[in-house]
């Protein structure tokens, strides 16, 4: 059906965090009809816990292949008309998924955005000494809600990519004139902890030089 709804949430070595984010996707007041839930290789427990959930849940393994690999695993699986992916250390609003969704389907457009609110738990860090924490724009793909299809035909997520897999998306997706709807609504809590992947800055560095190659090659493609 083209209104109903996918999660997909990638993990790795999250057993602390995980259930946090999916207590978050149960909560939401209009129910997913798939919760997808790709283990990139954990080795702390997190997959054993996960099969605690049992059929609340259908559970993808993949291998080291990345969060853009992983949230690709789970897309091929999608069988619904919207999809949306959560981080395993992120929490959306109760209504996240009920108001991009009204927005995306009203507007016929390929996605909907809205606002993200950060959290610094204990031991954690912002990114930079500019990130907000109240509610924001920000390039973070749970923030967002896809139309499947559209998602599909733009190739899904660059898996050649460690970092930067949210910048490089919509960067594409401007690319292709997607029609995009803003909304000015905190959908997300994203949460920073000391093991956040975008700490470690010299991968997080790498993912700029990748996205500035990329977007020069396409300049070059376009005769720009």
């Amino acid at each position: 059906m083209a209104d109903s709804i996918a999660v997909v949430i990638p993990v790795l070595d999250r057993a602390t965090l995980i259930g946090d984010a999916l207590d978050s996707v149960f909560a939401q007041t209009r129910r997913p009809e798939q919760i997808i839930v790709v283990d990139d290789g954990s080795t702390d427990g997190t997959l054993e816990l996960l099969r605690g959930y049992g059929d609340r849940i259908t559970i993808l393994t993949s291998d080291r292949a990345g969060p853009a690999g992983a949230r690709n695993r789970g897309l091929a699986e999608v069988r619904c008309g919207q999809v949306a992916f959560l981080d395993s250390d992120d929490l959306w609003r109760p209504a996240a998924l009920a108001t991009l969704s009204d927005a995306m389907t009203a507007a016929r457009a390929d996605a909907a955005w809205g606002l993200a609110e950060t959290e610094v738990m204990a031991g954690g860090a912002l990114p930079n000494p500019l990130w907000p924490i109240a509610a924001t724009r920000l390039v973070l793909i749970p923030s967002m809600l896809f139309r499947t299809a559209s998602l599909r035909d733009l190739g899904g997520f660059d898996a050649d990519l460690r970092f930067g897999e949210d910048g490089d998306l919509v960067m594409r997706m401007r690319r292709e004139a997607w029609v995009v709807v803003e909304l000015d609504e905190a959908v997300l809590l994203h949460r920073r902890h000391p093991d956040n992947m975008t700490l470690d800055r010299q991968g997080a560095a790498g993912a700029w030089f990748d996205l500035a190659r990329k977007a020069m090659h396409l300049r070059r493609s376009q005769g720009r």
